[in-house]
């Protein structure tokens, strides 16, 4: 059983996400804040799921500390941050994928299946 990681402040998007992933056959562990988020982030995790703009702590200070504890760990960023020195910055701090929203819900779940090597 392959667990996500799913970081969304917004309760529907979140909602789902996560519904679509346990669908799929993926345990979600799912936060609506970064802090929340940071207290939990230890885990075996397939797949970090990250928004930037959530309270407390942000997706990219996330992203970072993920990637300092397990330099091998896959993430995608979602926002509707389009700012490229944001994107720049996930993609600096090695993140997969940065995703804008609004996304489509098919294409995310191909994204996520080539990421985790998972069959959806």
């Amino acid at each position: 059983m392959k667990k996500i990681f799913l970081l969304e402040d917004d309760f529907s998007l979140n909602e789902t996400i996560k519904e679509m992933l346990n669908k799929s056959g993926f345990v979600v562990d799912s936060f609506y804040s970064g802090e929340k988020a940071f207290e939990n982030i230890l885990g075996d995790y397939a797949l970090y799921i990250l928004d930037i703009n959530v309270p407390n702590i942000d997706g990219i200070t996330l992203l970072e500390k993920v990637k300092s504890m397990n330099p091998s760990a896959k993430v995608i960023i979602i926002s509707a941050n389009i700012d490229i020195d944001k994107i720049t910055q996930a993609y600096e701090n090695d993140c997969e994928d940065y995703i804008k929203k609004p996304f489509d819900l098919q294409e995310f779940r191909l994204k996520i299946r080539k990421i985790t090597n998972y069959k959806l």
